[in-house]
């Protein structure tokens, strides 16, 4: 009943609203939108690339609002502190009456149109959201009980998250990584005098060691959405299976390894910060596994299939192994303190840009930038570049 209420409560005014910005239109577009603050990916991407793209140029009024569900309440608040932000429900409604028809598309603001990197304008860019001291004070405060040291923030992404909160079964995505195979790579990480925190929100499996430098803050009695945030904002790097908290690495500028991702052709910024390395498709029937080629011939770049999709087509995935985990991470600790692009990884780029022409997708990920491979991974898979 309350719900009806708040709607009945802001009607007038966003129909006032409504008729003053159709109104205004020949002369002035005032435009307005609802952030996808559901998902924190989502969310802290589309802000960025937005705010660079239009809030920014300051040549634009904007009536902007969240998503009625917020994924991280600490990152909204940061937002808050750069623009105004509307009631949900007052935006929601100027948005029913803009699909009537006296409404024009021109005036809403499709945040999914800003996912993707289009024009690389998180290039050589300064972060939008700052903390203040307040609020740095309050982060050290919490990491003052560890050691001083270096910081790697580690996500890997398995289904129980999205399984619950959307009451699905999202156990058997075959983008789902077992955090546990990367004990090794942890215990290597360690030696080399780095805290590692395994990051997540509601995850499935705890992780199998752990030490006064590997911390399960995932599981911990001090995870908050305001600590998801600063650790990410702390972090010497990044790693990642992909998944939506590395948007806010993405966001503070940080050099990010991504592990065990898939699909090979569809991420959100392209930067040579980042590093990747994949899950490998095995051709069941040729008994060998596919190179980049034919993973995009066979039209597998872009978009995810489901297992038993798959397996109608006569392939498999496999994982990274802990070796190649390993490796991988192992040269991301010094590719992130200085970063070269070895010949190998050119002829990747090059490779890659030239299929992205063969083979385009209906939309434009990532404009002029291609993905740099992670050499130890090319190493062990040279198939790759076949």
């Amino acid at each position: 009943m309350t719900h009806y209420l708040a709607y009945l409560f802001y009607s007038p005014f966003s129909l006032l609203v409504f008729l003053i910005i159709r109104l205004l239109s020949p002369i002035k577009i005032i435009k307005f939108g609802l952030m996808n603050s559901h998902r924190i990916g989502h969310f802290s991407i589309e802000w960025e690339i937005f705010y660079h793209s239009v809030i920014e140029k300051k040549n634009e009024y904007l009536i902007l609002s969240f998503h009625k569900e917020i994924s991280n309440i600490f990152f909204a608040e940061m937002i808050k502190k750069k623009v105004k932000i509307y009631p949900t429900k007052f935006v929601k409604l100027i948005q029913v009456l803009n699909n009537s028809y006296l409404g024009n598309k021109k005036h809403e603001i499709n945040f999914q149109e800003y996912i993707h990197d289009k024009s690389n304008k998180l290039i050589n860019f300064s972060p939008s959201l700052k903390f203040t001291e307040k609020e740095i004070q309050k982060g050290e405060k919490i990491l003052s009980k560890f050691e001083k040291k270096k910081i790697v923030c580690l996500l890997c992404r398995d289904g129980k998250y999205l399984s619950e909160k959307y009451n699905f079964d999202d156990s058997k995505n075959i983008r789902n990584t077992d955090v546990n195979d990367l004990t090794e790579s942890l215990k290597e990480l360690e030696k080399k005098n780095y805290l590692i925190f395994r990051m997540g929100k509601n995850v499935e499996k705890k992780l199998s060691y752990t030490s006064k430098n590997v911390i399960d803050y995932a599981n911990s009695d001090f995870r908050s959405d305001f600590m998801d945030i600063y650790l990410t904002f702390k972090c010497d790097f990044f790693i990642s299976t992909g998944g939506g908290l590395d948007g806010i690495a993405i966001i503070f500028d940080k050099s990010v390894l991504y592990i065990n991702y898939i699909p090979v052709g569809e991420w959100p910024v392209a930067s040579d910060k980042f590093l990747f390395s994949y899950k490998k498709y095995f051709d069941e029937n040729e008994k060998k596994y596919l190179s980049l080629s034919k993973i995009f011939e066979n039209n597998l770049a872009y978009k995810y299939k489901k297992e038993n999709e798959l397996n109608k087509m006569g392939f498999s995935l496999k994982n990274m192994d802990s070796n190649e985990l390993k490796d991988a991470i192992l040269e991301m600790e010094k590719y992130h303190r200085n970063i070269k692009i070895s010949d190998e990884q050119k002829i990747f780029k090059k490779k890659f840009a030239l299929l992205i022409k063969k083979y385009p997708s209906d939309k434009n990920y990532f404009g002029n930038i291609f993905p740099t491979i992670s050499n130890n991974f090319l190493k062990k898979n040279p198939f790759f570049l076949d």
